[in-house]
């Protein structure tokens, strides 16, 4: 299980596209997928919610440690290793997701470009 929040614009019902957007380490285990969506946390990290808003449908996941997933285990992995683990699952509910035809991408700064390069 990857706790998320999927942001999914209100303008239609299909879209071409998605993106798993992936929160920085920044040291802050507290947050995930609550500052990305704007919930909490630093208002100017907020971009999952931009995207949102013009219009790509958004997959916000806390990766293994962070906010709603800070008591998992690695589970015999690496830490890099679970979240790889995390956007593959995260990437896989978006490609079985009725509203998201077409490509996928991951977006990220820090932690977000590390994991999304992986």
């Amino acid at each position: 299980m990857v706790p998320c929040l999927f942001l999914n614009p209100i303008d239609d019902d299909h879209h071409v596209g998605a993106v798993v957007a992936v929160r920085q380490h920044a040291g802050n285990y507290a947050l995930g997928k609550s500052e990305l969506a704007g919930l909490e946390g630093d208002p100017q990290m907020a971009f999952a919610v931009e995207l949102a808003e013009s219009g790509v449908p958004t997959l916000v996941p806390d990766l293994l440690g962070f906010e709603d997933a800070q008591d998992l285990m690695a589970g015999g992995s690496t830490l890099q290793g679970g979240h790889t683990r995390d956007i593959a699952v995260a990437t896989s509910w978006l490609e079985a997701c009725d509203e998201v035809q077409g490509p996928l991408g991951i977006v990220g700064h820090s932690l977000g470009a590390q994991v999304g390069c992986s």
